[in-house]
């Protein structure tokens, strides 16, 4: 909540939450549990990076903001290993699957707390592959789930910045 408001406000050096409010707030409010739905897309996921060496599940991100999985890929949007040193054309991407709790009624728009999720995983130069309960079909072939995860990492790395 710090981190967006000296990012987002006008008025960055008001007095700021106090670390063991911040605590609490996260703790209850960020609480992520796995689901079929985000086992569904990590293990179609797991099929463009494999889970261990590419893919990080249920990585621990700063400042505790979860993501479902983090991955890095190239500049062709080929999987880079964790353990391999980050290059300038390297790009940080955090999963973050929506289920149908995760977005609002009568729209596909991210509750609140998944909103500034999202936004500030941007501000800490990720791109997020947003995956909506409404646009994934956990019945669905792999294969077509794979692509549709292709096209939305394409789209998600697209315009943003190298490391």
């Amino acid at each position: 909540l710090n981190l967006a408001a000296v990012n987002d406000l006008d008025f960055p050096d008001r007095p700021r939450f106090p670390k063991d409010v911040l605590d609490i707030l996260v703790e209850s409010s960020m609480a992520f549990e796995e689901g079929p739905l985000q086992h569904s897309v990590k293990e179609a996921l797991a099929n463009i990076a494999p889970t261990g060496k590419y893919l990080l599940p249920s990585p621990r991100l700063p400042y505790g903001i979860p993501a479902d999985a983090e991955l890095v890929v190239d500049g062709n949007l080929l999987p880079v290993s964790l353990e391999t040193p980050t290059q300038p054309d390297h790009k940080r991407v955090a999963l973050v699957v929506l289920d149908f709790k995760d977005l609002t009624l009568h729209s596909t728009v991210p509750t609140g707390c998944n909103a500034l999720r999202s936004r500030l995983l941007r501000k800490l130069g990720y791109a997020v592959l947003e995956v909506h309960h409404t646009e994934y079909d956990a019945k669905e072939p792999v294969l077509k789930k794979v692509k549709y995860l292709q096209q939305k990492l394409q789209i998600c790395v697209k315009n943003l910045g190298s490391l």
